[in-house]
């Protein structure tokens, strides 16, 4: 039997890691695929590029025939083998994936916050190639050909039935759901659900850190002057009253080396200001490489207190027993935006 599991973010890719330390899964049996995700260590993760129209010209099978396409991935991945997925939710690969005809069965792995949320939007459960399905009826011939075209990329009606979010299996025989700690995916039945352990995977895998974090600071940046339109100067502030002016207070933490890590999307302009502005403050920093998986590194790290706005990072870094701070409070037009299970093990500023 081959495991096969699929992932989309650096939880979700721990939350693989995590299953297969619980389960001993032999290494020839494991195929990690990621959707817009890769990874090389301590396992390879290879992307799994579903082709949009915009490079039809280069690839038109690919796009005409999408999960034919896949299907053919999964046999060469599989061997021809019947395997087991892991999926974070139903993305269009995980749909492929778990009606594949070798499909012997599909469990849920923790994929991020999500995971601890009571309730979800209504559009949210059908969710599937469009970023919001707020309108349920079509409203011009765009989104009828769209449906078309997905019908000939090979997706049943069936198929895209299928619900984008775990608890609308909770109650679905042979689905399992495996997250860490006891807390994650809410209304799930206790006896469907495996807890995973941060401590076996460090046990199991040899993960060689890049940087030395031990009793460090490490801020992380975010893309909110982009995705929330909070102007510089208020985002600057924010990191000035909610990192800098309480590092420069404490005796504990004024001393310890200072790590940045910067949002992928994050502006150019942004952090380009926040260096300037921790460099007229008197402090030097480590800037981590860009595809730094933070979240691997503070595994085998002691005593490291982050600070950043609404990452998810600063969520499973306080899960790994970090000292961890939320400059939210500074930012009232992102407050609204967080989900209360963020703060059950943060400390927000303000």
């Amino acid at each position: 039997m081959k495991h096969l599991f699929i992932v989309h973010s650096n939880i979700s890719y721990l939350a693989a890691l995590g299953v297969i330390s619980h389960q001993g899964i032999a290494p020839r049996d494991i195929v990690i695929w990621g959707a817009n995700y890769e990874m090389e260590t301590p396992l390879p993760c290879r992307n799994i590029r579903l082709e949009g129209i915009s490079r039809i010209w280069k690839h038109p099978y690919r796009y005409f025939s999408q999960v034919a396409w896949v299907d053919k991935q999964i046999d060469r991945a599989t061997q021809g083998c019947k395997f087991i997925v892991y999926i974070p939710l139903l993305l269009d690969v995980c749909r492929i994936a778990v009606t594949h005809p070798h499909c012997a069965g599909f469990h849920f792995i923790e994929e991020g916050i999500s995971c601890y949320c009571p309730s979800f939007p209504l559009w949210y459960h059908t969710k599937k190639y469009r970023a919001s399905n707020v309108t349920y009826r079509y409203s011009g011939i765009r989104e009828r050909g769209t449906d078309l075209l997905r019908i000939l990329k090979g997706y049943t009606s069936a198929m895209d039935s299928l619900p984008f979010l775990y608890n609308a299996y909770t109650a679905t025989s042979h689905v399992g759901f495996y997250g860490f700690g006891d807390r994650p995916f809410y209304g799930v039945a206790r006896e469907t659900f495996t807890p995973l352990s941060f401590d076996r995977i460090r046990q199991h895998f040899a993960i060689v850190p890049r940087y030395q974090l031990d009793d460090s600071i490490i801020l992380l940046g975010g893309s909110i002057v982009r995705t929330y339109n909070v102007t510089q100067d208020v985002y600057m502030t924010s990191i000035q009253k909610g990192v800098i002016d309480p590092i420069k207070a404490s005796k504990q933490l004024r001393d310890r080396p200072i790590f940045i890590k910067f949002h992928q999307a994050e502006t150019e302009e942004s952090k380009a200001a926040t260096r300037q502005l921790l460099q007229q403050n008197g402090m030097t920093y480590t800037e981590m490489q860009l595809d730094t998986i933070v979240e691997l590194e503070l595994l085998n790290a002691r005593n490291v207190t982050l600070y950043g706005a609404e990452s998810s990072l600063l969520f499973y870094a306080a899960r790994m027993g970090h000292q961890v701070y939320s400059t939210i409070g500074y930012l009232p037009e992102c407050v609204d935006r967080v989900d209360q299970p963020f703060f059950r093990d943060i400390v927000p500023l303000s």
